[in-house]
């Protein structure tokens, strides 16, 4: 349903002062901060080394996958680039309550990490220091069907040129010089894009968008267990900066409609949709759609001089895959419903520019991609809208999108602060609130 508001209506629509219709619309088993079946690291970026095992002196990520149950669990590491195509995959086991951390340098580098089930680790005793994976005093240590031996633990030059190739937009050998992301033109490049982590219940090759990796009701590669969480971080060493997060947790139910029902919008929709014939096989909930986000752009602030940028992430809806240099995806650049930018004192600016135009971006609000004219305030994004090519899911509204935002808050070198922007709806329930008379 669509609904188009007054300005003075927005805080008893969206916060439920003068009414509970937009109360009964938000779902908070679609919108959570609990353990889930699917993590989300909605960007990251790295500078890339010149050559590998090289370090890099700039941007990095960090970000960690950790196990909140005593069940041991495999997890499926997926990296994908800013416009949503995926481009490797490699697979992690964590014993009851693990954690394994990572470093973007390093899977730029062609490093993975070492874990291993109970079967390849026969060194691991009762000692927490022999073995791969230690199995601590409450955690369990079991065998997955095929093998952690058969992961390498460094990649293959060609593996680590097509991972570089296609995260910085460049064209890569092995997809036959076809390109994958934005190219920047940078004299140091920087690899960019979003990561996604999956329970799985096998040591699987395959990657999300291909056949047999979701089946519904966690039939195929990937499992409904909602038992990972994690966290990420920007670090910058030449600018002594760093920010960090929590990961996005995205909960399974075979058991709701919403992520059951044939035409119904899931996390992973713009793949199950065109594998599945319409059914939502991953049974993932989809993340919000409509947010609200504070700014600050004050000239010489005493905290943050640098100003505000956005983090956001977006479901470009087409199961995207690699493209002809110097073209871009049919979709992009996505557009919204509606941006509205207040100031202090109440005053709206209806946004005409397309800020978020990718997958996965950050973007300085006030920059020249996303002028605004009042100094601080807040921003209404509504980021729901018709995206050309896209699956025609949900069916009773095809133009839902979900999407992640954050506000980065920055000092001038000094220190960083990131903060979620609150979820105003969920795709899954959208109401598409419009601003204006």
């Amino acid at each position: 349903m669509r609904m188009v508001v007054g300005a003075a209506a927005l805080a008893a629509l969206v916060f439920g002062v003068a009414g509970s219709a937009r109360a009964q619309t938000i779902d908070a088993a679609h919108v959570t901060h609990d353990p889930g079946a699917t993590l989300l690291l909605p960007y990251f970026e790295a500078q890339v080394p010149k050559k590998i095992g090289g370090k890099a002196p700039g941007i990095n990520t960090l970000f960690s996958v950790n196990n909140a149950s005593a069940t041991a669990v495999l997890a499926h590491v997926t990296l994908w680039t800013d416009l949503a195509v995926p481009v490797f995959a490699f697979n992690i086991y964590l014993t009851g309550f693990d954690v394994q951390t990572f470093d973007m340098v390093d899977l730029l580098n062609g490093k993975l990490p070492l874990t291993a089930d109970d079967a390849d680790d026969p060194a691991d005793t009762s000692s927490p220091n022999d073995g791969i994976s230690n199995q601590g005093n409450f955690s369990q240590d079991i065998n997955f069907p095929g093998s952690g031996a058969d992961q390498p633990t460094q990649l293959d030059a060609d593996t680590v040129a097509h991972i570089r190739a296609a995260l910085t937009g460049k064209p890569s050998a092995l997809l036959a010089g076809q390109c994958t992301g934005r190219d920047f033109g940078e004299k140091k490049p920087i690899a960019r894009g979003f990561v996604t982590v999956d329970v799985v219940n096998n040591w699987t090759t395959r990657l999300p968008n291909e056949v047999g990796y979701f089946i519904s009701g966690g039939a195929g590669d990937v499992t409904l267990q909602n038992v990972i969480w994690g966290d990420y971080f920007f670090v910058n060493k030449s600018k002594k900066v760093g920010r960090g997060d929590a990961m996005v947790a995205v909960r399974a139910d075979a058991l709701d409609s919403q992520t059951s029902s044939p035409g119904e919008y899931s996390f992973y929709g713009r793949i199950v949709h065109a594998i599945a014939g319409g059914i939502p096989a991953d049974n993932r909930q989809p993340l919000g759609s409509t947010f609200a986000g504070r700014f600050i752009n004050v000239p010489k602030h005493p905290l943050f001089p640098s100003g505000t940028s956005a983090l956001v992430w977006r479901d470009p809806k087409v199961n995207q895959q690699p493209f002809t240099c110097g073209a871009a995806p049919v979709w992009f650049p996505l557009g919204q419903e509606q941006i509205v930018v207040f100031d202090e004192q109440e005053n709206a600016e209806f946004s005409a520019a397309l800020p978020f135009p990718a997958a996965a971006q950050i973007v300085k609000v006030g920059g020249p991609s996303f002028p605004v004219t009042p100094t601080a305030g807040w921003l209404f994004m509504n980021l729901n809208g018709f995206v050309t090519g896209a699956a025609t899911t949900p069916f009773e509204d095809v133009t839902a999108g979900q999407a992640f935002v954050s506000m980065i808050f920055e000092s001038k070198g000094k220190y960083s602060i990131g903060t979620r922007a609150i979820v105003l709806d969920d795709a899954a329930e959208s109401q598409h609130t419009i601003l204006g008379n």
